[in-house]
Order: C-alpha cells, then structure tokens, then sequence
C-alpha cells in the first residue's frame, strides 16, 4: 500500500519466484498494517551463515503522477530486518528511458548515499557499496517525462489494475545471518 495525496493505493504486489543460492525457495505472504510480509524458506528450519537470495517481482500500481514529471520511488529490500544486509543489487525494467535517477540508503526517510545507481536504455540498476546494518534498506528511484505511463496514479482517481503498467523487479540480497 502507498499512501498518494490523502488516497492509500494498493500497489498489487505479486510476487513471481524467491531463490536462495540459486534453487528456488518457498514463499508465504501476508499482509499487516499496510505492510507486507514476505516469509521466505521453511518456518521449521534454522538459517546460519552468508546465503544469497534473489526475488523476483511485479508491481501494478507504482508509477505516481507529480506535477512535471511522473516517479517511480521503490524500498526496494524494506526496513525491518533484523539482521544486516550484506549488499542489495536491484534492477527496474520499464518501457521508457528515466530522465532521472537516485538511491538512498539507511533508516526510512534517510538522505544517506551508500549506493551506486545507474541506467542502460530503459533499464536502472542500483546496488549497495556498503552493508545495510539492521533497520536500514535501499530506495531507488526514477523520475520520467509527464505522459510516459498513461496509466499512473494521481491522487485524484486510481485506475483499474488491468489498466496500470506493470513493472517487474528482479532484487538480489546477500544476507549475512548471525550465527
């Protein structure tokens, strides 16, 4: 859920497959206050030591009209983990080049820079240069011209989901978990 104007949109997360060192991992979501909740793995298993897991994602409901532009601003690995985050690597594939692009990085709300945040045609991809400690996540985001997505949200009306473009992420995350 994104809160645009007064409005909270349902942002229609589907999540399309989890690998954890490459083979594929069960899923379960649920959703909270608003937020998501993604349970990764086996709940009667025990994880230790460095693993690598990559999500893969689509969202229906993310691109938000402003005034002059329209923008894409993605948390892209969350801020409630409990255990750090070794690196994060993200990609957004949309139909259109960005004008713009920036990464934050830290609590919600942070300004800090500690990643890297690049474009290739339509493609932005964005990774850590260092661990996110505990409570920190990444955020990207992408700004384009006004009219590049005809079906963004605005604060003054909410399309139906068969008419919002559909952005599909692909996250890479090193956890490293406390032994």
């Amino acid at each position: 859920v994104m809160t645009v104007g007064v409005r909270r949109i349902n942002l229609g997360l589907h999540v399309l497959g989890v690998l954890r060192d490459g083979v594929t991992e069960q899923t379960t979501n649920s959703t909270e206050n608003d937020n998501v909740f993604m349970k990764i793995g086996d709940p009667d298993r025990t994880m230790s030591g460095a693993h690598v897991y990559q999500l893969q994602y689509s969202v229906a409901h993310l691109v938000v009209n402003e005034a002059e532009q329209q923008r894409v601003s993605w948390n892209v690995t969350g801020n409630g983990w409990k255990v750090p985050i070794d690196s994060a690597t993200f990609l957004l594939d949309t139909p259109a080049i960005p004008t713009r692009v920036d990464c934050f990085t830290g609590p919600i709300g942070s300004t800090q820079h500690a990643c890297t945040v690049s474009t290739s045609g339509t493609q932005v991809m964005a990774r850590t240069v260092s661990n996110l400690y505990a409570g920190s996540g990444l955020t990207v985001e992408a700004f384009y011209p006004p009219g590049t997505f005809v079906s963004a949200v605005t604060d003054v009306g909410e399309l139906p989901w068969w008419a919002m473009p559909w952005l599909v992420f692909s996250v890479l995350i090193s956890l490293i978990w406390g032994i």
